[in-house]
C-alpha cells in the first residue's frame, strides 16, 4: 500500500485534513496493519490516524528535499532492521555521547573468539604472536583510516580520548617559564585539564576564544623569537584545540594547525598542535597525509567512532617527534632493559611499545577490526554518513527555528554560529533551550524528564564544556563559582542562575539516524513546548464550592481521575505532572502557616497514579506556574482514595486541592 502523503500529493490545492478526513478509513486501515491498532476504532484511534499520517506528509517533505543524501540510497530503513534491533523501540538521539554497535560486529566477533585462541601479546606462544599479529593489522587499519603515509604516525592505545590527551600533557617536552600553552576556550574539560600538567612545568597558560585565535596566529607574538638555550634545546609550544565542538557541534578551522606553526615556529622555537578529534571523525573523514598541516597529536575515542568496543581510544602521534617526547613512569612492557636498583631503563624503539604501559586491551582492539569491517560494508565511506547526517540535522535546524508560540515568539534558542545546510562547518549535533512566550527559559530539567517519559534518549547539561556554557549562557565566572559553591555539582537538576540557563539541551544524530528519529523529536517539540494560544484570564475562577463538591477526600494515598472515563491520569497522559518540581528548598519561608506545616505532618507524602510527589506544596506551587501549551485535555473533576473521610477533615489541605484543580480548570 503506497503512502498516503504520496498518494495525494498532487491535490496540493486541498487541505492535507480535508484529504485525511475523506480518506480516514484507508488511513486508519494502514496503521491497523502496520501497528496493530485495534479495529474497534475509538477517538485516540483517530488522532493516532491523523497523527500518522501528518508524519508520513513530513517524511515525504523531506525526501524531496533531502532525499539524494539521505539513507545510504535508499538503504536506512533496511540497515535499521537488520543491524540495530537495539532501536526499535526508542528515540536514540545522543550519538554524540556514544553511537550505537552494529549486530554484525558483535556476530563477527564472537565467531572470531569461538575460532581463534588469543594470548597475551608480551609473549612468544602461538597463541600470543596470533594476538600480536591482530593488534599490528589493527594499528594499520587505523593508519590507514586516516589516510596516513606509512611511517608517518604512529598509534599509541589508550582507554579512552581523555587518557589520550593526558598522555600529550605527561610526555610533552615542556621547558620551564620558557614553554607556552594555549587552548580553545570551547574544549572538553581533557583539554582544559591540561593545564595543571602545564602549570607544574612553569609553561605560561592562556585561553583564547575563537576571534582571540586568529589575532594570535596573524601576530605571531608571545615566544616565537626566543632564543635557544646554551644547551642548543629548542623551545616547545603547544596549542590544543577540538576539531568540533562535542557541545555545539560547530567545527574548527583545520588549517589553524599549519598557520600556527608557520606563524609561530622559528629555529628556536617551535609550536606542536594536539587535535582533539573524537567528535570530529564521528562523522567527517580526517586525512593525516599532508604532515606540513596536519596536527603533531590526535586524540580519538573508538566507542564514539563505532559504539563498540568501549574502553579503547588511541593518540596518534608523528613518529619524527620520538626524540623529544619525556618518558617519566614506565611498566610493563615499555622497557626493553632495566635494573631494579639502579636508575636505569631502556626503553623499545617504537612510539607505541614505549608509551603503552602495561598490557592493551588486545580482545578490544581485536574487535575494532571487525567493528571497522561492519562499518565499511554498512556505509561504504564516512564521507556518505557525512552526508547522511547533515541533511538530518538541516531539516531539524530549519524545523525548530521556524516554530513559534502564539504571539510570534521562537519556542527555542539554538547555540552554534555556524550554517548548518554546511556540513563543512557544522556537524550533526543540534543544541538548544526552549522558551515560553515571554521569553524566559525553560530548564532543561524539565525537557529531560519530560523526553524520558517519551523514551527519547538525548542529553542535557554542560557535556563537559564549560568554556561553551558560559559562552553561549552570558555567565560569569563568577556566577559559575558561586553556583558551585553553593552546592551546584555536575549532573544534578539545577538548571539555573539568576534566571540564565547552566546547561542545555543536545540533540546528536548518528550513521544510523533517521528521518522518523528526527520527526519524533520534532513532534515532541510541538506537543511539549508550543503554546498557540494566550494564557486565559485568571480573574475567571470557579468557585470553591463547584470544586469541593466533586471531591472525596480520603487520606493521604490518592489519584487524580477524568469523571468522563473514569480513568486515572498519569505523567504519559497528563504530561504536566512533569512539571512537579522534585526538590522544594526554594520554597522555604514561602508556606509559613502553622495549619500549613501541621498538614505537612499528617500528609509528608502523596501520590498520584504514577508520580510521587514530595508533598502538598508540590501542587501549590505547580498551580501558581502552570501553563498548559495547546494540549487539549479533559477537565479534572474528581480525586479518589482508598479510605473513607469527608473533606471537612482537614479543611486547610482542601483549600490546597481547591487551588490546584481551579488553577488547571481556569487554564483549559
Amino acid at each position: 500500500m503506497e503512502s498516503i502523503s504520496t498518494k495525494y500529493d498532487g491535490e496540493s490545492e486541498r487541505t492535507f485534513n480535508e484529504i485525511i478526513t475523506e480518506n480516514k478509513e484507508e488511513v486508519y486501515m494502514k496503521i491497523v496493519k502496520e501497528h496493530a491498532v485495534s479495529s474497534s476504532s475509538t477517538h485516540k484511534d483517530e488522532e493516532k490516524i491523523l497523527h500518522f499520517a501528518q508524519v508520513q506528509s513530513e517524511k515525504q517533505t523531506f525526501l524531496k528535499e533531502h532525499g539524494d543524501r539521505y539513507g545510504y540510497n535508499g538503504r536506512i530503513d533496511q540497515i535499521r532492521e537488520e543491524e540495530y534491533p537495539q532501536l526499535k523501540n526508542g528515540v536514540y538521539l545522543d550519538h554524540a555521547g556514544t553511537t550505537t554497535y552494529s549486530q554484525s560486529t558483535l556476530e563477527n566477533l564472537k565467531a572470531d573468539l569461538t575460532a581463534n585462541l588469543y594470548g597475551n601479546p608480551h609473549s612468544k606462544s602461538p597463541s600470543s604472536m596470533l594476538a600480536t599479529k591482530k593488534v599490528e593489522a589493527v594499528r594499520n587499519q587505523i593508519l590507514n583510516y586516516f589516510d596516513c603515509t606509512p611511517g608517518d604516525y604512529q598509534v599509541v592505545f589508550t582507554q579512552n580520548a581523555t587518557a589520550a590527551i593526558k598522555l600529550v600533557g605527561e610526555i610533552f617536552p615542556w621547558q620551564s617559564k620558557k614553554s607556552w600553552f594555549k587552548y580553545l576556550r570551547e574544549n572538553h574539560t581533557s583539554i582544559v585539564g591540561l593545564r595543571t600538567l602545564a602549570k607544574e612545568h612553569g609553561a605560561d597558560i592562556g585561553v583564547l576564544t575563537e576571534a582571540e585565535v586568529e589575532i594570535f596566529i596573524e601576530t605571531g607574538r608571545n615566544n616565537s623569537q626566543l632564543k635557544a638555550q646554551d644547551d642548543g634545546q629548542v623551545v616547545y609550544n603547544l596549542f590544543a584545540y577540538p576539531g568540533q565542538c562535542n557541545f555545539s557541534g560547530m567545527k574548527f578551522p583545520l588549517n589553524w594547525t599549519q598557520r600556527m606553526k608557520e606563524n609561530h615556529s622559528t629555529e628556536t622555537s617551535k609550536v606542536l598542535v594536539l587535535l582533539d578529534a573524537a567528535s570530529y571523525v564521528t562523522s567527517s573523514q580526517l586525512s593525516l597525509r599532508d604532515t606540513k598541516s596536519s596536527p603533531d597529536f590526535v586524540g580519538l575515542s573508538f566507542y564514539k567512532l563505532f559504539g563498540y568496543p568501549t574502553g579503547l581510544g588511541a593518540l596518534l602521534v608523528k613518529t619524527e617527534l620520538a626524540p623529544i617526547l619525556k618518558k617519566c613512569y614506565f611498566g610493563g612492557g615499555t622497557v626493553s632493559g632495566l635494573l631494579y636498583d639502579a636508575d636505569y631503563a631502556k626503553f623499545w624503539p617504537s612510539l607505541s611499545e614505549t608509551y603503552e604501559d602495561g598490557t592493551i586491551n588486545f580482545l578490544n582492539i581485536i574487535a575494532l577490526s571487525h567493528a571497522f569491517a561492519a562499518f565499511h560494508k554498512l556505509y561504504n565511506s564516512i564521507n556518505y554518513v557525512n552526508m547522511h547526517t547533515s541533511a538530518l540535522i538541516s531539516y531539524l535546524y530549519s524545523q525548530l527555528s521556524a516554530m513559534k508560540h502564539y504571539n510570534g515568539a521562537p519556542i527555542c534558542e539554538i547555540f552554534s554560529s555556524r550554517d548548518f545546510h554546511d556540513p563543512k562547518t557544522q556537524g550533526p549535533i543540534l543544541n538548544l533551550n526552549f522558551k515560553k512566550p515571554d521569553g524566559s527559559w525553560i530548564g532543561y530539567t524539565k525537557v529531560e524528564n519530560s523526553a524520558c517519559s517519551n523514551n527519547l534518549h538525548l542529553r542535557v547539561g554542560g557535556f563537559c564544556n564549560p568554556g561553551s556554557v558560559t559562552k553561549w549562557f552570558n555567565i560569569t565566572q563568577d556566577e559559575m563559582m558561586m553556583a558551585f559553591e553553593s552546592g551546584k555539582s555536575c549532573g544534578d537538576d539545577r538548571d539555573m542562575i539568576n534566571k540564565k540557563p547552566i546547561g542545555s539541551v543536545r540533540i546528536s544524530l548518528g550513521a544510523m539516524t533517521t528521518i522518523d528519529d528526527v520527526l519524533a523529536f520534532i513532534n515532541f517539540a510541538k506537543e511539549h513546548f508550543i503554546e498557540v494560544n494566550p494564557p486565559v484570564d485568571k480573574s475567571v475562577r470557579l468557585s470553591q464550592l463547584q470544586i469541593v463538591q466533586q471531591i472525596s477526600m480520603f487520606g493521604q494515598d490518592w489519584m487524580l481521575v477524568d469523571a468522563s472515563s473514569g480513568s486515572a491520569l498519569n505523567q504519559k497522559g497528563e504530561s504536566t505532572f512533569l512539571l512537579i518540581p522534585k526538590n522544594f528548598e526554594g520554597l522555604k519561608g514561602q508556606i509559613e502557616s502553622e495549619k500549613s506545616q501541621e498538614m505537612d505532618t499528617k500528609f509528608p507524602k502523596l501520590s498520584s497514579s504514577s508520580e510521587v510527589v514530595n508533598n502538598r506544596y508540590a501542587f501549590e506551587q505547580y498551580a501558581e506556574g502552570i501553563t498548559y501549551g495547546n494540549s487539549e485535555r479533559t477537565t479534572i473533576t474528581s480525586i479518589v482514595s482508598a479510605e473513607n473521610a469527608t473533606p471537612e477533615t482537614h479543611p486547610s489541605f482542601i483549600d490546597s486541592l481547591f487551588m490546584f484543580l481551579s488553577k488547571i480548570c481556569n487554564c483549559r
